[in-house]
């Protein structure tokens, strides 16, 4: 169970970043509403990211 929770972490993760980095480049989900809450969320992403992959590689 631990596996899938980290893998599913990861994949939201990743969901995140693209759809916050789409709203800085192309403004398609939010009409780029605001610059430095994207930028916070990819940040935020980032590091969902990077401990749900580092807590997936402990799991082994």
């Amino acid at each position: 169970m631990p596996k899938a929770l980290c893998i599913t972490s990861l994949s939201i993760s990743a969901l995140l970043f693209i759809v916050f980095v789409l709203d800085i480049v192309a403004g398609i989900p939010f009409g780029k509403a605001d610059f430095l809450m994207d930028l916070g969320f990819i940040i935020c992403s980032g590091g969902l990211g990077t401990l749900s992959f580092l807590s997936l590689r402990e799991q082994k």
